[in-house]
């Protein structure tokens, strides 16, 4: 039979090794979720300035685009 001393220490070792465990999942899990947040940043900064651009293009006065020109004797004689 093992002495009680050498049964404590082995049941010492198997927690602290399941500590360790843990420790590893949870840290690999955090890693995991970093990566996840700086693409989630990446995007939103993206987003961001699209944002920005949609903006200066709505407060830039509008042109007008699809006006047709006005026909005149001129205009059509030189469609012909």
């Amino acid at each position: 039979m093992e002495p009680e001393a050498s049964n404590a220490q082995t049941m010492d070792n198997n927690a602290i090794n399941l500590i360790l465990a843990c420790l590893e999942t949870m840290s690999r899990d955090v890693a995991i979720l970093n990566v996840d947040l700086e693409k989630l940043d990446t995007d939103v900064a993206s987003m961001n300035g699209r944002l920005e651009r949609v903006e200066i293009q709505r407060s830039q006065p509008s042109t007008p685009q699809n006006i047709s020109p006005t026909n005149t004797p001129e205009t059509l004689h030189q469609m012909q």
